[in-house]
């Protein structure tokens, strides 16, 4: 009886001792222990499996003093590998810090990912405890995780510009696929690159980025070129060479550093046109003052500018689609694109810069020729009605009816119109439609809050300034009735022609049977589809904001 009783016993001591569970947070806590069973992979999950699980118990975790934010998707990711640590092997690690220190080039902060803490416990890897291999090893896996959140979704959230910390739901169920097969290839660069938007805007973007910063690395001189008078072809003095030598540092020109010449000849032009083209001037090959304002822009504020805007194409990166009109208020500009391939590229009128334009994604949903236009009551009340009141003729001059709430035509004759103010005035006013309609002859319409749509216009000549901010907040197409032609074949493909729906006369609407994207966007630098890098001026005042939030360290 008593060998069973100490056989008993003894057995009860083994299990109790295997059964242990190790606490992780101090190096005291790993007292008790073994050095060989602290080396081992069983011990090291074990620590692991710990840390994971307080974070699936919503449990904060940080590491010198910086906090593990990818919480909700490394429980699954470590879970999926049976909680072996992830980056035993140099090739892997590599290749993530490397993402890491190159992120500048989607205008991201190495920072932001731990990267002067990583580099210190790699160096001294092998003299790591095995709670501070376990702290690594997470500490490597939440950089790769919320780097490819960045990427993928923007570091900012869009209405708010707080940093983006957290994976929403639907984004988190398929994440941590991306990186655990990539560790399982030896592949980590490849999956985390794989998380940046698709687009071609995009990645001609980044490459736009690394070519400024080849640029800012030069250290040439970047004093500013002297504005004295307009210069143009035929030309002669000191100025013209200080310009020849800025487009050529700016990849714009190309010359012998020792030729030296005063003469502005065509070749120099040529590239001021290209230049000019490049960042929304008239491009007309004279040197005037905002052509000189451009080439003193210093590399460093278009570096700023570009990673400004990479951060607006990865807010957008899954509204960019094959089939879009792209409303690039900044640039005064719109693109048709249908099927991939850019159909149309036209001026337009955005709005003044306290009737600012809004910035939207929404479908195309129909056209209408012949519009009426029922006037917005803040132009009723701040432009059409004094007008009215100095002259009762005003309506009828501009073809204009008096509507009451119920439809109803009024006669403006009977009305006393000085009896109202913009806050009283009882009736809607309507300009029938014709060419000097206010909309044109056409209208594009998309469903968003704010009531804004595209349309066409019978005043032409604004769309010759080079800033075209001028509406009260829709957008004026240079080439509506072209842009309607285009999308009515795509859509409907009826053989209609314009001239068949204009000589009708009437106001008519077509339906759209595929879907086209509407985006009104803000770009004041980006990349077009041909890789031509474009810059234009902030006109809103937007783009500040998005660069402080963006500058500013997340730990």
């Amino acid at each position: 009886m008593m060998k069973v009783w100490i056989v008993g016993l003894l057995i009860s001591g083994l299990l109790n001792i295997f059964s242990a569970q190790p606490v992780l947070n101090t190096t005291d806590q790993e007292e008790g222990f073994s050095a060989d069973y602290k080396k081992s992979t069983w011990y090291l999950q074990k620590l692991l499996k710990n840390q994971v699980e307080r974070l699936s118990r919503n449990v904060p975790l940080e590491i010198e003093g910086k906090k593990i934010t990818s919480a909700n998707v490394i429980p699954h990711f470590y879970q999926s590998r049976d909680y072996h640590l992830a980056w035993n092997f140099p090739e892997d690690l590599n290749q993530l810090i490397e993402c890491i220190k190159t992120i500048d080039h989607d205008g991201l902060l190495p920072e932001d990912y731990y990267l002067e803490i990583l580099l210190k416990r790699i160096a001294k890897r092998d003299q790591l405890s095995p709670v501070q291999k376990v702290e690594l090893d997470l500490m490597l896996t939440d950089a790769a995780f919320l780097m490819a959140l960045h990427l993928k979704k923007g570091k900012l959230q869009k209405k708010t510009l707080v940093p983006r910390t957290k994976y929403e739901e639907e984004f988190s169920k398929g994440t941590p696929n991306f990186l655990f097969e990539g560790l399982q290839n030896h592949q980590v660069k490849q999956a985390l690159l794989s998380q940046r938007p698709k687009h071609s805007f995009y990645q001609k973007t980044v490459k736009g980025i690394e070519e400024y910063q080849r640029i800012q690395k030069n250290k040439k001189d970047w004093s500013a070129i002297p504005f004295r008078r307009e210069l143009k072809k035929g030309d002669t003095t000191e100025i013209v060479q200080l310009v020849r030598e800025r487009l050529t540092l700016l990849n714009f020109y190309l010359f012998e550093p020792e030729f030296q010449s005063f003469y502005f000849d065509e070749s120099l032009e040529r590239a001021v046109k290209k230049f000019q083209s490049n960042h929304g001037l008239q491009a007309n090959g004279v040197i005037g003052k905002s052509t000189i304002e451009a080439l003193n822009v210093t590399p460093k504020k278009r570096l700023q500018a570009l990673k400004v805007n990479l951060e607006r194409l990865r807010w957008l990166s899954e509204d960019l689609t094959p089939n879009m009109l792209l409303v690039n208020e900044a640039g005064f500009q719109l693109f048709l694109f249908l099927d991939g391939k850019r159909r149309l590229k036209s001026k337009i009128i955005i709005g003044r810069t306290y009737l600012r334009s809004p910035e939207v994604q929404s479908r195309l949903e129909y056209i209408e020729y012949y519009p009426y236009w029922h006037v917005p009551r803040s132009i009723t009340k701040n432009e059409i009605l004094p007008q009215v009141k100095k002259n009762p003729s005003y309506l009828s001059r501009h073809r204009m009816s008096l509507l009451d709430y119920n439809g109803n035509v009024v006669n403006p004759s009977k009305v006393d119109f000085n009896q109202y103010s913009g806050g009283n005035f009882p009736f809607i006013i309507r300009q029938r439609p014709g060419s000097s309609n206010a909309l044109g002859l056409v209208k594009f319409i998309f469903p968003n809050s704010y009531n804004v749509y595209l349309h066409d216009t019978p005043n032409k000549r604004l769309f010759e300034k080079e800033n075209r901010a001028f509406s009260h907040g829709c957008i004026r197409v240079e080439d509506a009735l072209y842009m309607s032609e285009i999308l009515l074949d795509k859509t409907n493909g009826k053989g209609l022609t314009i001239d068949d729906i204009l000589e009708e006369g009437k106001t008519v609407r077509y339906y759209f049977e595929q879907d086209v994207a509407v985006l009104l966007v803000y770009f004041t630098a980006f990349s077009d589809e041909k890789g031509n890098l474009l810059f234009h001026p902030d006109v809103y005042k937007r783009d500040r904001a998005i660069r402080s939030a963006l500058n500013r360290r997340m730990r």
